[in-house]
């Protein structure tokens, strides 16, 4: 459930009883103090206070064009990670407050209404590690998506995307819930809105968009058009420049949508690129992100036709940029497939951006869990390097990427550890199979299964044993996993303390990871004195 915010007292010191009586009308109804009255007057001229009649809702601008709402359902589901259970942002209250703004009213739970607006938004902390603060968390990541319904109509769906990078330096060191999430949901919540009801939404809530937001908006009034025309330009090079300056404008370019669909068949690749780009930002919606999506498949589709002999760089990046563009579009089976087929690409460019892609579309989750299964190693590899990224379904995902521990190929069984790393404690339960890997002849792969285990922290203390017989090991990167693993299981670790003051002498590990390690085991810090460490030891012992 989302928090409510607190409101704050409205200053008083201007409602003072001298005013006369129009400014009295005024303190009414700009709240100048919770307690403000009008007082009566004798004065018979004095003009009546009347009621304003409510503005009507704007009509919609996109998908729905035309149709007014006046009552709307609201669903929020919102989930972070690395914060602890409960942490939740307003993103409710802050949609009621701004569609308020075009008399859009938000409906109770239980009560009809014309549409409804689902919000599934998930928030990543970013941290850094800085001097003397140590790990601070001052970037942060949202994605997810907006999904408009009503009876009888195409639904909307609408990403949301946005990224604050990590300072490079930083004033204050922020625990992982200060990270800066509400610049990022804000944002993406007012590019949905604004979306969907256009220069009306805008004009009605300039003071939370960014200056010059509203002038953007009449400049592509005033362009697009010819840019749509500058798609049809003989000269590639000016196609090219059209489609560029359409993606400037983003989603106030929505009027170009048909001539982009139609310009992803042009010949130079060049200008396909721009043309994807341009669509990515745009974002269709309703029936024409459908038409999109299957334009979009068809130009990967013909790009993947050319042979191998004859492909040119430019087209490379024209695929790449597609691949990126069909994320942005309404998730469908047959789009999902297309995506699943580029992780296999021969071109990293294209994998990259596939893997992007599916990394924040929830709705490709069953496609990924059967592509596990399928006979081509690859195809399994790729599936759960990309599983790797949907945190928010451990249930689901965490058993599928276990069994993949014991696959046949090693590629795959590298590309599981690694995806069951990202899940942290929530893949407890691969502890028992992780543990097995330690055993693997592969010494990648044991190394791989250390820093796993490490991430699932004190919930992996069964594999304490062997840890810490990986601290014998005469491989200096499989020792230093062994430490770094046992560091992170902690306290639970603390049969390993005499083969970690051991391991003080070790000429090949810096000093300072057993030292770190040995002080979160023992919640003592003796530096590097290894006389100093073992007398310790002795006197618990």
């Amino acid at each position: 459930m989302n928090s409510s915010r607190k409101s704050t007292e409205p200053n008083r010191a201007g409602c003072l009883t001298a005013f006369l009586v129009p400014m009295l009308v005024l303190s009414q109804l700009f709240g100048c103090g919770p307690h403000a009255t009008l007082t009566p007057t004798p004065v018979p001229s004095t003009p009546t206070l009347t009621s304003t009649p409510r503005p009507t809702p704007p009509a919609l601008a996109a998908g729905w064009e035309g149709i007014t709402l006046h009552t709307l359902c609201l669903e929020v589901t919102q989930t972070y990670f690395d914060i602890e259970p409960g942490f939740s942002q307003p993103l409710a209250e802050y949609i009621q407050k701004m569609l308020e703004q075009i008399s859009v009213d938000i409906i109770q739970p239980g009560q009809s209404c014309e549409a409804s607006l689902t919000i599934q938004l998930i928030g990543v902390p970013l941290s850094g590690s800085y001097i003397a603060a140590g790990r601070c968390y001052t970037g942060a990541t949202i994605y997810g998506h907006a999904l408009f319904t009503a009876l009888g109509r195409d639904p909307l769906w609408i990403p949301m995307d946005e990224t604050d990078p990590v300072d490079n330096a930083s004033l204050g060191c922020n625990k992982p819930q200060e990270a800066p999430f509400f610049s990022l949901w804000s944002v993406a919540i007012n590019k949905v809105l604004l979306r969907l009801w256009g220069k009306p939404f805008l004009l009605s809530n300039q003071d939370q968009f960014r200056t010059g937001e509203l002038d953007l908006l009449e400049e592509a009034s005033r362009k697009v058009p010819a840019l749509i025309q500058g798609l049809l330009d003989p000269d590639p090079y000016k196609r090219a420049q059209a489609a560029s300056g359409l993606e400037g404008f983003s989603m106030y370019g929505a009027s170009a949508i048909p001539a982009l669909q139609q310009a992803l068949s042009d010949d130079d690749p060049w200008v396909r690129q721009w043309v994807a780009k341009a669509l990515a930002a745009i974002v269709p919606v309703g029936p024409q992100a459908r038409d999109v999506s299957q334009a979009l498949i068809d130009a990967i589709h013909r790009s993947i036709r050319i042979p191998d002999s004859s492909v040119p760089v430019g087209e490379v990046y024209a695929r790449a940029a597609e691949v990126a563009a069909l994320e942005r579009c309404a998730p469908t089976e047959q789009s999902i497939q297309v995506l699943i087929e580029a992780l296999g690409d021969k071109e990293s460019e294209v994998q990259i951006e596939a893997y992007q892609a599916l990394e924040h579309l929830p709705a490709a989750l069953p496609a990924l869990i059967k592509a596990l299964d399928d006979p081509n190693a690859d195809r399994r590899s790729d599936a759960a390097h990309v599983l790797g990224g949907f945190r928010s379904m451990a249930r689901e995902v965490v058993p599928k990427l276990t069994v993949l521990l014991k696959d046949e190929d090693k590629i795959v069984r590298r590309s599981a550890i690694y995806a069951l790393e990202n899940f942290g404690p929530e893949a407890i339960t691969a502890v028992p199979m992780l543990i097995e890997i330690l055993h693997d002849p592969d010494k990648d792969l044991r190394k791989a299964g250390a820093s796993a285990l490490g991430e699932i922290g004190p919930g992996a203390s069964e594999a304490v044993p062997m840890l810490i017989e990986i601290l014998y090991n005469p491989d200096r990167d499989l020792r230093e996993a062994g430490v770094s693993a046992l560091g992170e299981i902690g306290p639970g670790a603390r049969e390993a303390v005499p083969r970690l003051i051991e391991l003080l002498d070790d000429k090949e590990i810096p000093a300072i990871y057993i030292t770190h390690t040995l002080a979160v085991i023992t919640r003592r810090s003796f530096g590097e004195d290894r006389a100093a460490w073992q007398a310790w030891w002795d006197q618990q012992k």
